[in-house]
């Protein structure tokens, strides 16, 4: 029997989303989902997702209701239909969605925990170095540019990457790496707002801004990373099959 994939299906998205921009919660909703996908890549991590989802759909709720006093309340209704199938998942999900702020199970540790699988990969990607050099490398440089006093947790060694952090993200692990081209707003909100963020001024060609230009990039990415081959097993620096996609539909 074939063993069940631990990886998530193509997100897939209408494809007036990749042409023409939407207004502002639609933009934060297809950007939550591009971000919750990336935060948690794994089936198994589908409760996690729905309750960050809920977090963007109450920024969602909070716009509507400020800038459409009137209709508000209906169109979020609408919104809410399309994700959760009804009202009723997202009020439940109120009750208990509670990410920490910071530390253990936060939604920045998840990121952080995310860039550190981007960087392994880029820097394989980039130098044509085995995975086990690249999470060396990565290990010395955060090594190298904290202080002594912060928590071990932020100067992982490379043994701890390769056995944590990369099994867990290396399918999202080129929209991570495609961050690094971005610059992200300062952090106001409780959610990763990748609708906000501005292509790095060092980038050239600079790519589209918001999460559509993150998109573009890790697809980038993922495409040029099939001709660098793993050192042992020969085969493409991601699998190119269960490689995080989205996928933009008729």
């Amino acid at each position: 029997m074939k063993k069940a994939s631990k990886h998530l299906p193509p997100l897939r998205l209408p494809s007036i989303f990749n042409t023409l921009e939407q207004n502002e919660p639609l933009e934060i909703l297809a950007a939550s989902l591009v971000a919750c996908h990336m935060l948690w890549p794994e089936y198994k991590e589908e409760r996690s997702r729905s309750l960050y989802m809920t977090l963007c759909l109450r920024k969602i709720h909070d716009f509507l209701i400020e800038t459409e006093p009137k209709h508000g309340d209906e169109i979020f209704r609408s919104i809410v239909t399309v994700y959760f199938g009804g009202i009723s998942q997202y009020t439940q999900n109120l009750v208990s969605v509670n990410f920490p702020s910071n530390g253990k199970g936060s939604i920045a540790e998840r990121a952080w925990q995310g860039e550190l699988a981007g960087s392994v990969f880029l820097y394989a990607f980039q130098n044509e170095a085995s995975l086990n050099d690249a999470a060396k490398a990565v290990s010395d440089m955060l090594r190298n540019n904290q202080a002594e006093e912060l928590a071990d947790m932020l100067k992982p060694a490379p043994e701890n990457i390769m056995k944590n952090y990369w099994p867990r993200f290396q399918h999202v692990a080129h929209f991570w790496a495609a961050m690094q081209c971005f610059v992200m707003p300062e952090p106001t909100d409780s959610i990763i707002r990748l609708d906000k963020v501005v292509p790095s001024p060092a980038i050239n060609p600079s790519p589209r801004h918001g999460w559509r230009g993150v998109v573009d990039v890790a697809h980038h990415f993922l495409e040029l990373s099939a001709d660098v081959k793993r050192f042992k097993t020969h085969k493409p620096l991601l699998d190119q099959e269960t490689a995080f996609r989205v996928v933009f539909t008729e």
